[in-house]
């Protein structure tokens, strides 16, 4: 089989498959088995038997729906590039909005302390490390699995801790952080039996969250205040129907300034607030 019939049979299954981006993917996949994508070399070059074998296990793998990410192993986020695999939740192009709210409330803010909960693989942190090289960064995981990829990640550039969100916080010397960001579990239940099949493959526990989506929003705004100094950031990830909830927690929690951001899409994506400043 030459390279372009290679290609031409991978896309063509993973439409059948329901994979809306096929022509994309199946570029992908042609790259993971080859080295090359279809237009970097020959159309007519004859694949190798294990280039073909390659291809073959790898196209049956995401026709199955397993994460084009997990296959690939790692994958970028914000002009940076993370292990990722089984066990992680996959860095997705929404949550970059995050990491832009989070990079404007730090604008002027020298050497900031930043504290990435529920990190994951530590793009969020990581990314604004790679736009702020003088922060001092901490990531924050809970799950064996999840760790793995965040400590490979994270290489030198940033502290790594295990531990959970609730209760952390009381490891925490008061004032002792400038920025907070967090993606934490937010689908509902009822939400995550209709989601996309690839979703079935990544970590449940980062995603389902209990009082209908809402308990993490819940205690990061009743917990987390203590441990950012005057006029400190909070920035969390939220799902597209949950502003008002979560800005109702931090309200009623004495934060000020407190907002939305949207992503590409035109969705609600991040919700963020500071500390009051020290008055007088």
């Amino acid at each position: 089989m030459v390279v372009q019939q290679g290609y031409l049979a991978v896309r063509n299954a993973l439409r059948e498959a329901g994979i809306e981006d096929a022509a994309w993917e199946a570029d992908a996949l042609l790259r993971m088995a080859t080295g090359k994508g279809r237009l970097e070399q020959d159309p007519q070059r004859a694949m190798g038997e294990e280039e073909q074998e390659r291809l073959d296990a790898l196209t049956q793998r995401r026709c199955a729906r397993y994460p084009l990410q997990y296959l690939a192993g790692r994958w970028p986020f914000y002009g940076i590039e993370l292990a990722v695999g089984e066990g992680v939740l996959i860095p997705r192009p929404d949550t970059e909005t995050v990491v832009e709210q989070a990079l404007s409330m730090l604008r002027g803010v020298p050497s900031p302390r930043v504290l990435d909960l529920c990190a994951g693989s530590g793009a969020i942190g990581l990314a604004i490390k790679q736009m702020r090289p003088d922060a001092v960064l901490t990531l924050v995981e809970r799950s064996d699995a999840a760790l793995r990829y965040c400590r490979e990640n994270a290489a030198g550039r940033g502290q790594v801790v295990q531990a959970d969100l609730f209760g952390y916080e009381k490891t925490l010397a008061p004032q002792s952080v400038d920025c907070i960001v967090c993606n934490p579990p937010y689908v509902t239940a009822r939400e995550y039996e209709t989601l996309e099949p690839e979703l079935a493959f990544e970590p449940r526990e980062a995603l389902v969250a209990a009082e209908e989506g809402l308990a993490f929003y819940r205690y990061l705004a009743e917990h987390y205040r203590a441990p950012l100094a005057a006029g400190g950031a909070l920035v969390l990830e939220i799902g597209a129907t949950q502003r008002a909830a979560v800005e109702r927690f931090l309200g009623q929690n004495g934060w000020e300034e407190i907002g939305a951001a949207q992503d590409l899409g035109g969705k609600d994506r991040c919700v963020f607030a500071r500390r009051p400043a020290e008055k007088g």
